[in-house]
């Protein structure tokens, strides 16, 4: 085996060094000044087609790149305007429900003033009855010696 595998290299080496002609480049054909000079106008030709084209896309990108500019600086003017009637929206609320608690809150004072006056007026007046009839009985009681005892002891003289 070793023998084989030795015969293979020394045959392999053998056929690549020999000496031969070895072209990977066709030769191109002779190709003349005018024929040159032509083909490079051609190119300069599409090139400045080209070029033209790639200005026009510029200058539509451009464009569009200012309309959206246009169309943000819009979102963001309505978002801040939204932003703002929102919040005086919700200042209104809440003015309009403090207005109502404290509306309340005076009622309910006032409508329990007014509950208690006629109850303090009558109070008051069974007072200045009570005085009234206190002062009679003592006066009573000078002329009467039983009611003036009765008076000494439910502690009124």
């Amino acid at each position: 085996m070793r023998t084989r595998c030795g015969a293979a290299v020394i045959i392999a080496l053998i056929l690549f060094s020999t000496p031969g002609r070895v072209s990977a480049i066709e030769p191109a054909p002779r190709i003349s000044d005018r024929e040159i000079i032509e083909k490079l106008s051609a190119l300069d030709a599409k090139i400045d087609k080209e070029t033209a084209n790639i200005r026009g896309d510029i200058k539509e990108i451009r464009a569009d790149i200012k309309a959206l500019q246009q169309q943000y600086a819009d979102l963001k003017e309505s978002t801040s305007k939204q932003s703002s009637d929102l919040k005086d929206l919700m200042l209104w609320g809440f003015g309009v429900l403090f207005a109502g608690m404290f509306t309340l809150i005076g009622f309910v004072l006032w409508d329990r003033r007014t509950a208690l006056e006629p109850a303090i007026k009558k109070n008051k007046e069974l007072e200045e009855k009570e005085e009234r009839l206190e002062k009679a009985l003592r006066e009573y009681a000078y002329k009467e010696p039983q009611l003036a005892e009765a008076l000494r002891n439910a502690g009124i003289m």
